[in-house]
This record gives structure tokens, C-alpha cells and sequence, in this order.
């Protein structure tokens, strides 16, 4: 269970670095520039999958822990 401990750790740095790409990105940038705006949402679905399966593998550590 050691590895998922550590896959949840490194995986929660990555969105750490993820958010602070989200706030430097400007609004205005973002309104105007079709291919930017586009890139935003394509990073913005692979954080909410990253989350999600951070999730999942938190379950699984608590789960095994009750075991």
C-alpha cells in the first residue's frame, strides 16, 4: 500500500503545478484566442480526470487499510 501512498503524493504535486498554470492563464487571453481557449478546456478535463482518480485511489488506500 506504500505505492499507492506514494502514485496519491506525486500525483497531488502535478495538480499543485496544475492550478497555479490555471491561475496565471488571463481571461482576456482566453475569450479571444480560439486555440488557447481550446488548450484551457483540454487541460482543464485532464485535471478533473487526475482528480478523479485520485479519488479512486484514496478509496482503495482506505480500503485496504480496513482489511
Amino acid at each position: 500500500m506504500e505505492e499507492i501512498k506514494s502514485v496519491i503524493e506525486f500525483l497531488e504535486k502535478i495538480r499543485t503545478a496544475n492550478v497555479k498554470t490555471f491561475d496565471s492563464c488571463p481571461e482576456e487571453k482566453l475569450l479571444r484566442d480560439t486555440d488557447y481557449n481550446n488548450l484551457y478546456q483540454a487541460f482543464w478535463l485532464a485535471d478533473f480526470r487526475l482528480k478523479n482518480v485520485i479519488n479512486l485511489l484514496k478509496c482503495v488506500e482506505e480500503s485496504s487499510k480496513q482489511k
